[in-house]
């Protein structure tokens, strides 16, 4: 196992034995920058939205991320990594 597969064991451990909404910010905040928490929420915006079947430039607009970030995102969703299963969930839940 590579060092960085051992990291991502350790903070998936951590991840999932989050019980709660509340659990879940109070982690975030302790493991994340503000910064790093904006540009991940942005991602999931850029996410939500491409899965909605908005256009880059509206994406780009409404997220202020660049093209190239936009395009990872979207080759993410298509590939059927994360996002592919975990966007669905969450754009379900805001209807």
């Amino acid at each position: 196992m590579s060092k960085m597969d051992k990291e991502l064991e350790i903070l998936s451990d951590v991840i999932l034995a989050i019980k709660d909404k509340e659990e879940c910010k109070s982690v975030l905040l302790d493991l994340c920058t503000n910064a790093e928490i904006k540009e991940m929420s942005r991602r999931v915006i850029a996410a939500k939205m491409l899965y909605s079947g908005e256009p880059y430039l509206s994406v780009t607009t409404a997220t202020g991320l660049s093209t190239t970030t936009i395009s990872r995102v979207s080759r993410a969703l298509k590939q059927g990594s994360g996002y592919a299963f975990v966007i669905p969930r969450v754009t379900k839940s805001d209807e």
